[in-house]
């Protein structure tokens, strides 16, 4: 989807722009990205005040934007389950540091 920046002063009618634009992008399930956490929840408000739901679309702060970029499908997956990096520390303080792997078999898991 191609980025659109609305840019402009105070009370210039961007608002009224932003909100027509994205309900019109509904069915390309738009990403609205907003400054602020609270942003966030006050476009939620407007968008759905006349509609009462919306099913498509998306809103972000700008810091949440650049997992949506980098992460495929905007969902960060884990290299490795909390038990398996475990294993993996284990194996690693037992081959790099076996004068203190002993210890490892005296620690809650």
């Amino acid at each position: 989807m191609p980025l659109h920046i609305i840019k402009g002063p105070p009370n210039s009618g961007r608002t009224d722009l932003i909100q027509h634009r994205y309900l019109e992008l509904l069915p390309k399930n738009p990403v609205l990205v907003v400054p602020g956490v609270d942003d966030i929840f006050a476009w939620e408000r407007r968008l759905t005040r006349e509609r009462g739901a919306l099913i498509d679309g998306q809103i972000l702060h700008f810091k949440d934007l650049y997992s949506e970029i980098l992460e495929p499908g905007g969902r960060r997956q884990a290299a490795a389950s909390e038990l398996h990096r475990r294993h993996l520390t284990a194996r690693a303080i037992q081959r790099e540091m076996p004068s203190i792997a002993g210890r490892l078999s005296d620690q809650p898991a």
